[in-house]
């Protein structure tokens, strides 16, 4: 009985440890994020805006955003002056403004809320 309580015990702080991190880790929602930073380059909408170079993100796949986001967040591809250096340069902005994400619910944010294929 002893054991089993301890077991208990340390299942529910584990699980209480979780959720308190995930919480402080993301102050913000994937919208505000998407509309304080990403939507100047983006677009309102996910439909890019060619004056700020920002492609259009509305038809991509909830999987290929989330391919993007990794990468972006990885520094794995970056090429001097590419468009993937100036995302760079905007997600440590996005950081340094404490604008943290989950680059999974990003990615569900914008296929749902953007792309015509996501199924409303």
């Amino acid at each position: 009985m002893k054991k089993a309580l301890i077991v208990l015990s340390l299942g529910i702080f584990t699980v209480a440890c979780a959720y308190a991190a995930k919480e402080e880790q993301y102050k913000y929602s994937s919208k505000e994020v998407y509309q304080q930073m990403c939507s100047q380059c983006h677009g309102a909408n996910a439909e890019g805006n060619p004056e700020k170079k920002g492609p259009a993100l509305n038809d991509l796949s909830r999987t290929e955003l989330e391919m993007e986001l990794y990468n972006l967040e990885s520094d794995k591809y970056s090429v001097g002056g590419s468009q993937h250096d100036i995302m760079e340069h905007n997600l440590k902005k996005i950081q340094e403004k404490g604008m943290k994400y989950s680059i999974p619910a990003m990615a569900e944010f914008i296929f749902e809320n953007f792309n015509p294929k996501a199924k409303k």
